[in-house]
């Protein structure tokens, strides 16, 4: 009976004349106010557009309100008030949750998290129709995008990820942040494991690679300490690593989206103040080529990942940019040659970057706000 009710009144709303509509933006994302949604409002703020439209944020947590700029607003996931100001919106941005619209006149675009490196298309929903537009980062990410998330191909458009302008901008001190010596930062960002249930569940059974054994974890962190070396390690929310947290290791620091949020730091801020980028199956691979630094791919459950839920792209082909690390060796060696400044792999990554990125200028933000505006003046 409730979803009846729903549908009718979704139904009554988006038969609403277009006039109606009311000058708000909504804006989502996952954590909150971050990501490509962030990098949008923060153009949008630098360009006043918060002058003519209210920016509304959705957040699930109220800690994580913005403050201080005029004509924006958070509202809380939970609070049935959101709806209101979806339904009354001129324009949706989301970049997790995929909000479309429901009325005539509505504006929605999808920013998207991360183009896929894991096959996605089996689990993942079908992208609703109103959906307006799609944001890809090249031709061919568009093609692998398209496919694996269910959307159209000729809604996408090629502006490139509003985050990514970080790698094109001063980068943040971390002597600031972290109280050990170091000379070199390493940021590791491992995709999920030991997740099962979700849309990209692996056969793997590990918590992390390399070090999920403790005593392997020990002697990573002496190997950087005694090289002069900080690893950041942001682990998958969901994997349990209490073992490893409870060493409380100098040299290999854990950190988490509240701890971004406390230093007034972006993902992406941290990712680019880092001199070497350590990940696997992840998208921030495709990111930090921009970044023109080395590159470690994990590749201890390579095998379990191709078996379930397998690979989006040829991992032979856009792989070529990251050192193949399987041990705790190959990880101190790959270690070493960062602290030497050695990049072996310099060439390979830059054949890689050509076709991945479309736009190679730290102006993504500027480009995706315009095409937003246009959208909203036609």
């Amino acid at each position: 009976m409730k979803h009846l009710i729903k549908k009718a009144i979704k139904k009554f709303v988006s038969c609403l004349p277009c006039w109606t509509l009311m000058n708000y933006i909504v804006l989502e994302s996952v954590p909150d106010c971050s990501d490509n949604t962030k990098a949008v409002f923060d153009e949008m703020v630098r360009r006043k557009v918060n002058q003519k439209y209210k920016l509304v944020w959705l957040i699930q947590n109220p800690n994580h309100k913005i403050k201080g700029i005029r004509n924006v607003r958070c509202v809380l996931t939970k609070n049935p008030f959101k709806n209101w100001y979806i339904f009354n919106a001129k324009c949706l941005i989301s970049c997790n949750q995929k909000i479309q619209t429901s009325r005539n006149g509505q504006y929605s675009l999808y920013l998207g998290h991360g183009m896929p490196i894991k096959a996605l298309r089996q689990a993942a929903p079908k992208t609703p129709e109103t959906i307006t537009n799609w944001l890809a980062m090249s031709e061919k990410m568009a093609e692998v995008f398209s496919y694996e998330f269910n959307m159209p191909i000729e809604s996408g458009v090629l502006l490139g990820y509003p985050r990514n302008d970080e790698f094109y901008k001063t980068r943040v001190d971390l002597h600031k942040i972290f109280s050990v010596e170091f000379n070199k930062a390493i940021v590791w960002y491992p995709t999920f494991r030991q997740n099962h249930g979700g849309i990209s569940a692996s056969d793997s059974n590990i918590a992390l690679p390399i070090i999920h054994d403790p005593q392997k974890a020990i002697e990573l962190n002496d190997f950087a300490e005694r090289h002069k070396l900080l690893i950041v390690l942001k682990p998958h929310f969901a994997q349990d690593i209490q073992c490893l947290l409870d060493l409380k290791l100098p040299y290999i620091r854990f950190i988490n989206d509240e701890f971004l949020f406390k230093n007034k730091l972006s993902s992406y801020q941290l990712v680019n103040a880092c001199d070497a980028l350590l990940t696997d199956y992840s998208s921030v691979y495709f990111d930090f080529l921009l970044s023109n630094r080395p590159i470690g791919l994990t590749w201890e459950d390579y095998g379990e990942y191709a078996k379930r839920p397998g690979f989006a792209i040829d991992m032979e082909q856009y792989m070529v940019g990251g050192e193949k690390i399987y041990t705790l060796g190959d990880l101190k060696l790959f270690l070493r040659k960062v602290s030497c400044d050695v990049d072996d792999l310099k060439g390979q990554r830059n054949e890689v970057l050509a076709e991945v990125h479309k736009h190679r200028d730290g102006q993504s933000a500027e480009r995706v706000v315009e095409h937003i505006l246009h959208s909203l003046d036609r």
